[in-house]
């Protein structure tokens, strides 16, 4: 029994190290240092994910840049929101202008859409629309439309 109080509170104590508080900075608390390699993680370029920040639509990459570089090469992007949260994607979620067939939402999903498509010329720039609505209160936020380096 003793050990496993102890044991408790050692992790806890290792958990409570590894939090790190959210800093808003402004011109009078300047950042001044980098970002931590160990706290946090490099994009995915075949998983962004899709914040709300405040009701705004966030997407953790901008530009999104597919792996690859040879036209005709098979591309696979699966946007995602936070799991179990009140945003969803509506049916139309994620949709590359011009090309509304190349993205659907995942069977059983209403937090991912997968986009997937044969990468076109090298260097070609996609705009896509990002849609999220609130499920509990039923509003839709303002449209996303950043781009895809293809």
């Amino acid at each position: 029994m003793h050990r496993t109080i102890l044991l408790a509170v050692a992790v806890g104590a290792v958990l409570t190290a590894c939090a790190e508080t959210r800093t808003f900075y402004t011109a009078d608390t300047p950042r001044t240092k980098g970002f931590s390699l160990t706290l946090v993680a490099a994009p995915n370029p075949t998983a962004p994910n899709v914040f709300i920040v405040g009701d705004k639509i966030v997407v953790d990459q901008e530009p999104v840049r597919p792996p690859g570089t040879l036209q005709g090469d098979p591309i696979t992007i699966y946007y995602a929101l936070a799991e179990g949260g009140s945003y969803v994607f509506p049916e139309h979620g994620v949709e590359i202008k011009g090309h509304p067939d190349f993205c659907s939402p995942i069977s059983g999903s209403k937090y991912v859409f997968r986009c997937a498509y044969s990468r076109p010329a090298p260097d070609t720039v996609y705009k896509y629309i990002i849609r999220v609505k609130n499920e509990t209160t039923g509003t839709t936020l303002k449209d996303l439309d950043p781009t895809i380096w293809n």
